[in-house]
């Protein structure tokens, strides 16, 4: 069961796919009814720590916990989830170029770690975000072969990446 801190630098939609993955590789229907509901949100507050784990408890000396899991992500990204979350996102893949990236993997990471987080992205705009990050070439390059998704554009890259080491041309 993953755990959960209450970071400000902590994705509450990859915990919570974390967490429904977890169940249901452990044949568990979280939504199945109201016992199991209760069971599924007992496990998964038992794994919060820091931060998480405080505001939990407080809510409990409160009397208020939610009844599914659902109510819980919501109270979770009410709680740890900055406002304007979506705008930082957005700014961050802005900012991201592979010329401050000691590498192209490190710089795909770094891509994925911030795409996986951004709501209402079609795969067209993945697509541009990732090519406008690269070096000149490299987005030539893409642009070229016109990937229609992320997954394509990425591998592309990867390979005329290593096509360009292996010529000696870094």
């Amino acid at each position: 069961m993953p755990k959960y801190y209450g970071r400000m630098d902590e994705s509450i939609r990859l915990h919570i796919h974390q967490v429904t993955t977890f169940f249901k590789t452990n044949n568990v229907d979280y939504q199945e009814n109201d016992k199991t509901q209760h069971r599924c949100i007992a496990m998964m507050v038992a794994n919060f720590r820091g931060l998480g784990a405080a505001w939990y408890q407080e809510r409990l000396s409160r009397g208020e916990s939610p009844s599914t899991l659902i109510e819980l992500e919501e109270e979770l990204r009410v709680e740890f989830e900055l406002d304007d979350l979506q705008d930082r996102l957005r700014d961050q893949l802005y900012e991201l170029k592979q010329a401050k990236c000691a590498s192209l993997t490190e710089y795909v990471a770094k891509f994925r770690r911030i795409c996986t987080q951004v709501c209402d992205m079609t795969e067209r705009n993945k697509v541009s975000w990732f090519q406008r990050g690269m070096r000149t070439r490299t987005r030539e390059e893409l642009q070229y072969r016109r990937c229609e998704t992320v997954t394509l554009a990425i591998q592309v890259a990867l390979d005329y990446d290593v096509q360009k080491i292996m010529q000696g041309n870094e």
